[in-house]
Order: C-alpha cells, then sequence, then structure tokens
C-alpha cells in the first residue's frame, strides 16, 4: 500500500484552476488556492482503521483530513478532497502525507508562499521640500499572479499615511513633502497585501530611502547691541537659514550704512561668521542700517547710534544764606 499510495500522491496533487502537474519548484500562493488531492487505496488483506491526510511544512505540520476506512482483501477505494489554503496552514517547503492504521505516503515536495514581490518605479529619490512624491509599482504573488489587494505607504518620521488599492497588480500614489521638512535621509515604506475576508494572506514590502535637499529660505542678521555710542564696537553675524528654520552655509554680502545713508562698510561673510565693527568717536548719531543678501534673499536691520557729550554738565546746589 505505502508505494502504491506514494505513486499516486506524486501524479494526483495539483492547484484547481491550474494546468499540468507540480514538480518540486511548483509554488501554491495561500491567499484562494486550492490543492485538490485524489487517490486510491488498494488492499491485499482485510484491514480497518482511520486514513489521515497530513499537511507537513518546514515550519508546521496540519491534519485536514481524517475518516475510518475498512477495506476487504483486494477492495479499492478512492478517496477525492480538497484543501483551501489558509493562513492556519505552514509555508515553504511543503508536501502531503497520507497514513492508513500506521502505513504512510507522501507526494512529492512543493512550495506554499505568502510572499509578494514589489517593483517600485519612483521618479525622484532626490527632491526638494514642498514638492511631489509620485509612486508607482507592480506587485505579483510568487506564482506570477497579479495581485488584487491592498497598498499601504507611510514615510517614517513625518505624519504621511496613504492607503490605496492594487488592481490587476498595478498601483499609484503620491503626496506632498512638507515645505518645512529638514533635509536629511528618509525611509518610505510600500506594503501590498491582500485578504481572506479579513484575514491578511499574503503580504510584501519594500523601503526606500528618500533625500531631500537644503534650501535657503531665509537671511538675517543678528546685532549684539541695539544702542551704541561712538568709540563702542559692534558684533555684526549674517545668517542663512533653511526651510526647518536651521543655520546653512553660504556667502552673505554686507553692507553697513550710516544715518544719512552713506555707505561704511562692504563685505562678504560667511553665514554664521561674526565681524567685529568700531566706531569712531565722531561717528554720525542716528540710526545705522544694516543690509544682507545672500541667493536671491534681502534682509534689513538697525541701530542706534548715540550722540557723544563731549562736555560734561555740572549741576549746583544754591543755598539761600539768611540777612541780618
Amino acid at each position: 500500500m505505502q508505494d502504491q499510495l506514494r505513486s499516486y500522491l506524486k501524479k494526483v496533487l495539483l492547484p484547481l484552476g491550474g494546468g499540468g502537474h507540480p514538480t518540486a519548484a511548483s509554488v501554491f500562493v495561500k491567499n484562494g488556492d486550492i490543492l485538490k488531492i485524489n487517490l486510491t487505496i488498494k488492499e491485499s488483506q482485510d484491514k480497518s482503521g482511520f486514513f489521515e491526510l497530513y499537511l507537513t511544512c518546514e515550519n508546521k505540520t496540519t491534519d485536514f483530513y481524517k475518516q475510518p476506512l475498512h477495506l476487504k482483501a483486494g477492495e479499492s477505494r478512492e478517496i477525492e478532497t480538497s484543501l483551501l489554503l489558509t493562513k492556519e496552514f505552514g509555508i515553504g517547503k511543503c508536501k502531503i502525507k497520507a497514513d492508513f492504521s500506521g502505513e504512510t505516503a507522501t507526494s512529492q515536495k512543493f512550495r506554499i508562499s505568502d510572499k509578494i514581490d514589489i517593483v517600485l518605479n519612483i521618479e525622484n529619490l532626490t527632491i526638494l521640500p514642498g514638492k511631489e512624491v509620485l509612486i508607482k509599482g507592480n506587485a505579483r504573488k510568487e506564482n506570477g499572479e497579479n495581485v488584487e489587494g491592498f497598498l499601504e505607504i507611510n514615510l517614517e518620521n513625518k505624519n504621511i499615511s496613504i492607503n490605496r488599492d492594487v488592481v490587476n497588480g498595478s498601483f499609484s500614489a503620491s503626496f506632498l513633502f512638507p515645505e518645512d521638512a529638514p533635509s536629511q535621509n528618509y525611509i518610505l515604506s510600500v506594503k501590498v497585501y491582500d485578504k481572506l475576508g479579513e484575514e491578511v494572506m499574503n503580504s510584501g514590502e519594500e523601503r526606500v530611502s528618500i533625500f531631500v535637499e537644503r534650501i535657503a529660505k531665509k537671511v538675517d542678521i543678528a546685532i549684539s547691541n541695539q544702542n551704541l555710542i561712538p568709540g563702542e564696537s559692534v558684533v555684526l553675524q549674517p545668517l542663512i537659514y533653511d526651510q526647518a528654520g536651521q543655520v546653512m552655509e553660504g556667502d552673505v554680502v554686507v553692507e553697513l550704512y550710516d544715518s544719512k545713508d552713506r555707505l561704511f562698510l562692504k563685505e562678504i561673510l560667511d553665514s554664521g561668521e561674526e565681524k567685529n565693527i568700531s566706531l569712531e568717536t565722531n561717528a554720525t548719531p542716528g540710526y545705522w542700517k544694516v543690509k544682507v543678501s545672500a541667493l536671491g534673499l534681502e534682509s534689513e536691520r538697525a541701530f542706534y547710534v548715540e550722540e557723544l557729550q563731549k562736555a560734561k554738565s555740572v549741576s549746583y546746589t544754591h543755598l539761600t544764606l539768611p540777612t541780618n
């Protein structure tokens, strides 16, 4: 019985709707695939007991068929059954095992997979903040079938999540990167899965890195003191800020004008560099302006130079003396 049953199982195991017979490389995807098992048992002597079928995989063995059976000598019995592959069964290299009262036989090996292969097409992996990211792709099960399922896209460290349907193995989605997103690498997770009822059956995930470039959004000037006396010093520090409000590198043109709008100083400084300027004692009093420009951006601030008092005022206390 063992040799006869083993040989017969090798011929009759196949997925419903498929063509031909499986080989050792056959793949049966979990979701919706059905294994159809037809076999014939013939005994040379009377025998009674339970006939059982098991799906044995690398990580799990599950019984899926059991019935009492009595055969007389020379009698044969044909058994037909099918198995819907769901999450309760194992994955990997598998085989069907038959057991009749201690005698066993096994089918050829085949593979069960719950994996979905995803091919992504993202036009630009380096983008500017505030720009659109367009994601297209294809998703197929390991047996080559197109996925009919669902798409989940998540951008790590940002509150961006997108859900779409996957139709005939294709999907597309887009989103705008936040305009204030710091310049760095962001991990984009793309997950595709399908369901049987409410249970996820097959799934796949791809992760890609998207780099957001740094752009200048603001130029400014820091002034150490807003009120000065001629002869004192002031420190000017030009600053370029990126889209996230972080100081970035770059050349800044700094122009200093006195209160009569005459150019006092013009110099190119690095963003973040400090420039110490000493005012002469005859510096013109009034509001002095500092203009800065960099990368098409401009800004202006002012500080006040007070009038230098060259003569000190002296106060006297007058006493009125009594007269006789």
